[in-house]
């Protein structure tokens, strides 16, 4: 009888404790899960509780030992720098099956960061003639310009001051503007002689070894405000995504 318990216990283990996603609340992040303000990331941490993952956030340095029991990391608008030790910590998180999200607040804070896993991002946010939200430029939709489980269900996306990424070699670009957004160098929210026009990238994601790098322009798009429509199904798809890879690792 005792064998048979025992055996029990052994067969179910692998299935008692549950995916784990840690939300990085330890470099200066301003909008937290633990509140349910406009801007913060209550109902998005809500949305992984609902698919079944454990969710957790972290306030201290990021360690092999923190990342160690979590199966995806989100980083959501960071305003301080990982240190060399974390940047490592995070390649390898990532390089052995771990799934990363990025998203930024203020793109040239997080420059050191995203050139570790060989992504750029612009030094001015982004406008757009199309496709536009309000009459201010900076809020808009881009167009889903890749096939990929990310965006199922999806042909746009909306963004609320955003900034470009330049994905690199490895990278897919899965968001774009139209080809009549341009770079606000001057701050001053009209196109100026000289500001670059192009179909500029707003969410790529990077395959690293057995894991995967998502990163958005925009922190706003899981904020509880904006996390409605198309951004509800790509957070839909995104918890999606990471619960069949983790079934495809087995």
């Amino acid at each position: 009888m005792c064998r048979v318990a025992l055996l029990f216990l052994v067969v179910l283990s692998p299935w008692a404790s549950a995916a784990a996603v840690l939300f990085d609340q330890g470099h200066g992040q301003r909008f937290v899960i633990e509140r349910e303000q406009a801007l913060d990331l209550s109902q998005f941490a809500a949305l992984w509780r609902s698919e079944g993952f454990d969710v957790r956030s972290a306030s201290g340095r990021l360690t092999p030992t923190v990342l160690g029991s979590v199966d995806a990391l989100v980083i959501s608008g960071a305003f301080s720098d990982y240190s060399a030790s974390e940047l490592s910590t995070l390649y390898d998180f990532v390089e052995a099956g771990g799934t990363l999200v990025i998203s930024l607040h203020v793109g040239p804070l997080n420059g050191a960061l995203l050139s570790h896993f060989g992504i750029g991002v612009s030094n001015g946010v982004v406008l757009e003639r199309r496709q536009r939200l309000n009459q201010n430029g900076s809020d808009f939709t881009v167009a889903a310009v890749a096939r990929h489980p990310l965006t199922e269900q999806l042909d746009r996306i909306a963004v609320y001051g955003a900034w470009a990424l330049n994905p690199g070699r490895e990278a897919t670009v899965l968001f774009a503007t139209s080809d009549l957004a341009w770079m606000d160098l001057n701050r001053n929210r009209r196109f100026d002689q000289g500001e670059p026009e192009y179909p500029y990238a707003m969410a790529a994601v990077r395959p690293l070894g057995h894991g995967a790098v998502l990163v958005l322009g925009d922190d706003a798009v899981f904020q509880n405000r904006y996390l409605r429509d198309e951004n509800q199904q790509l957070a839909r798809n995104l918890v999606a995504w990471v619960k069949l890879r983790l079934a495809a690792a087995q």
